[in-house]
């Protein structure tokens, strides 16, 4: 731990007077999460812990010892800690996009590179930071993370922003969290979150089954089925808002359509699922930022889930991702775009 708390003090020294703020912010806020760590074995063991919550613990720790046997996950110290929260959430993320693209502001840091999100400790700070960037003419999406990983910096405890979670979603987020220990591509949001959706994903199947969890396997395919029906709406909206940024409208004509394109994907999806999973997503004011960030963690779920399902193994499929990192982006995607029987297109360039 004192290695890497230098390491991040020396990482202030080396920024600019409005990222040396933000790092401040980001270490205090790791620092001070780590600090109400609670050991689990001991929490467990304790007379006096709420029997749900000693349920729930054990149940975290079982699926850790999954994720290491039979997805050969890096489990280690990760979820051995207990944290309880002031709030609802341990983060907050700013996502942002110009008015006319589809492409997310990219954030750059020392050591894991660019993000497609920026992530803060205090929600005020988040808030401030998404007026901000507002002001700019960015369209913006603030919101609340139940959990982040520190890539294997630090210990990632439990948090109780998700520990009450049902079964299937808690797996999900510990498997999720655990992925991005695999591999990491500074500068590629979209590549990172999909590879981990999709270990997620394959690592719930694997996980529910094992447990002969049947009704909870079919409820949690039904779920899939439907957001994959839900991305479809997205995706038809995302080339429809493409085309018209690449084109030649005025600004003024370009956001009227935009608008009206929003409002007609609100009413597609509210007219087939009104009561529908998504239907506070689809009922908020729509913008730019708010399909980017769902985008970041679907663009290339398909292709690794195939990817994966070819593979002999979870070490092989591992192995067979770890490959993109050494290539050039534009070979990255295309070798992405090999593992799915249809092509994929890479992120806009407007």
């Amino acid at each position: 731990m004192p290695s890497k708390i230098l390491l991040l003090s020396t990482l202030l020294l080396l920024a600019g007077c409005e990222t040396v703020s933000y790092y401040t912010q980001a270490t205090s806020g790791q620092l001070r999460l780590l600090s109400k760590r609670e050991d689990i074995d001991v929490l467990i063991a304790a007379a006096d812990t709420d029997e749900r919550k000693r349920r729930q613990l054990q149940l975290v720790q079982a699926m850790k010892r999954f994720a290491a046997e039979q997805l050969a996950l890096p489990a280690d110290n990760s979820f051995s800690g207990y944290v309880q929260l002031e709030g609802d959430y341990p983060v907050w993320s700013v996502v942002a996009t110009p008015e006319f693209s589809l492409r997310p502001h990219q954030w750059c840091y020392p050591v894991i590179g660019c993000a497609a999100y920026r992530g803060y400790f205090k929600q005020a700070a988040a808030e401030r930071k998404g007026r901000q960037m507002r002001e700019r003419g960015f369209d913006v999406q603030v919101g609340g993370v139940p959990a982040y990983s520190t890539l294997g910096w630090f210990d990632d405890p439990v948090l109780s922003s998700y520990l009450y979670w049902r079964e299937a979603d808690l797996a999900g987020l510990v498997f999720h969290e655990l992925a991005h220990q695999v591999f990491y591509i500074g500068g590629d949001s979209a590549i990172n979150e999909s590879f981990a959706v999709a270990v997620e994903r394959a690592g719930v199947e694997r996980w529910l089954r094992h447990r002969r969890r049947d009704d909870q396997l079919a409820a949690y395919r039904q779920r899939q089925v439907h957001r994959e029906v839900f991305l479809q709406l997205l995706q038809d909206t995302r080339e429809q808002l493409d085309r018209l940024y690449a084109g030649d409208l005025p600004a003024a004509e370009k956001r009227r359509v935009k608008a009206q394109y929003y409002q007609q994907l609100r009413q597609r999806y509210l007219s087939r699922h009104p009561q529908g999973p998504y239907k506070a997503w689809v009922s908020r004011e729509l913008n730019n930022a708010m399909l980017a960030s769902i985008n970041t963690y679907s663009q290339w779920v398909p292709n690794f889930l195939q990817k994966l399902h070819s593979s002999g193994s979870m070490a092989e499929f591992y192995d067979s991702v770890k490959a993109l990192q050494k290539l050039p982006v534009q070979q990255r995607y295309r070798r992405l775009e090999t593992w799915l029987d249809k092509a994929v297109p890479p992120p806009p360039s407007n």
